[in-house]
């Protein structure tokens, strides 16, 4: 008779439960993916933007996998990218709606573009502590399609409707306080601003160069030096009291 013999090792129960672990805990378990989810940093109220600029609008996903996406304008599809590059040629407002679609589910984001004009003097170059009041025989300052009139009289140092200046103080005892803005800059930190004058029975109000209807979304308006020191200290020479 003939006997083989072989050797049969034990593992310790440490080790058993250790595989046990694995073999129950390690299986591949397949996780719902969810619906995709869009993200835009837009500013309220929507983008704003001059003709001829570009905006490239960006939408941001989360779970974006195997997706198709449709750019929306007045029910119509005008881009089938994820990226729209706007550079609009006149000025309007555009509503525009992101839709995404994957096996997961959809979403959608509505974003509005406002095509304005955005009139802020920088394009007048004027040198340091300057103020221009005479337009000379134009007779306004044009700034894009916005008209600003003026008018003026040297000689006698006279002057109605707009000035361009750059001229900023808030010292009571400054001479040119007409000129000056009673703010550190103009408006959103603009270098030059315009200064109103009014003049009874004379004709000195904005108007545009294409002769159109435009709404006029905003306007940002400080006091001159003057009109400020004239509330907070009144004004002598008229015997106006401080109010």
């Amino acid at each position: 008779m003939r006997f083989s013999f072989f050797t049969r090792q034990f593992l310790s129960p440490s080790v058993v439960l250790l595989m046990v672990y694995c073999l129950t805990g390690c299986q591949n378990v397949d996780k719902e993916i969810p619906a995709p989810k869009i993200y835009m940093n837009m500013p309220q109220g929507g983008y704003e933007m001059e003709v001829n600029d570009t905006l490239l609008l960006e939408p941001k996903i989360v779970y974006d996998y195997n997706s198709t996406y449709q750019w929306i304008e007045n029910g119509t599809v005008i881009h089938e990218k994820r990226d729209l590059e706007l550079i609009p040629q006149k000025h309007e407002t555009r509503d525009l709606l992101f839709k995404i679609d994957n096996p997961q589910g959809s979403d959608q984001y509505e974003v509005r573009v406002g095509v304005i004009i955005l009139s802020n003097f920088e394009k007048f170059v004027l040198k340091d502590n300057t103020v221009v009041f005479d337009a000379s025989t134009a007779g306004a300052f044009s700034d894009r399609i916005v008209v600003y009139p003026n008018q003026a009289d040297l000689v006698k140092k006279n002057w109605n409707g707009y000035a361009i200046s750059n001229r900023v103080s808030s010292t009571k005892s400054d001479s040119t306080a007409i000129f000056h803005v009673n703010a550190s800059s103009g408006s959103a930190k603009s270098k030059n601003f315009g200064i109103y004058h009014y003049q009874q029975s004379v004709k000195n109000h904005i108007v545009f160069a294409d002769k159109k209807t435009h709404h006029l979304k905003s306007i940002d308006i400080c006091n001159n030096l003057f009109t400020a020191q004239v509330a907070k200290f009144g004004f002598e020479k008229t015997g106006i009291a401080k109010f």
